[in-house]
């Protein structure tokens, strides 16, 4: 694999190069890819990858990927909660409610089922349900609007991604102010 920046601006300095080998071994980590080799110049960068065959993980294989992306404390809540989940039953039915509803509509594309304005009620109703489960991995109580959730995910991104991103030196700048005698 290998990409560019745009316009073929340098924009990877040391502080970059080292936030992009941390995100690499974390995506290694998680995905279960192997990278072979990699470079990062300073406007462009070169992996070569082996991907594995796909193949389903255990939840103990998938919590334990996921603690290269998450801190512990998320990934021991969705571990708990993912327990209760297959205990009940109920770990893929709200996801499926969604896909089943969606076939109802088999005409519709998915710009038509999605359009803010024409959204089938059943599908809107089926995704607050698929919300609500997917909240409570995160935490105990349900987001109030989509608007608290994004704020949460978005503070959980930070929180994620602090220690990758290295401090950037302000160059002091000394300014002369003319004198007047």
């Amino acid at each position: 694999m290998m990409s560019r920046v745009v316009d073929r601006r340098r924009v990877f300095d040391d502080g970059e190069k080292e936030l992009f080998r941390k995100t690499l071994r974390a995506v290694e980590g998680f995905s279960g890819a192997q990278v072979l080799t990699w470079v990062v110049l300073e406007n462009h960068f070169h992996i070569l990858l082996h991907l594995p065959e796909r193949q389903d993980v255990a939840d103990a294989e998938l919590i334990r990927r996921l603690l290269f992306l998450y801190d512990k404390t998320l990934v021991g809540n969705l571990a708990a909660y993912l327990a209760t989940l297959r205990a009940s039953g109920q770990d893929e039915a709200a996801a499926q409610k969604v896909l089943d509803v969606r076939k109802e509509f088999p005409e519709a594309t998915l710009a038509d089922l999605y359009d803010p304005v024409a959204m089938p009620p059943k599908l809107v109703k089926a995704h607050a349900e698929l919300d609500r489960a997917v909240d409570r991995c995160y935490r105990a109580e349900v987001f109030p609007s989509d608007r608290h959730r994004v704020e949460f995910l978005f503070a959980q991104y930070e929180q994620l991604t602090a220690p990758l991103v290295a401090k950037r030196k302000t160059p002091s700048r000394k300014i002369t102010l003319p004198v007047r005698l």
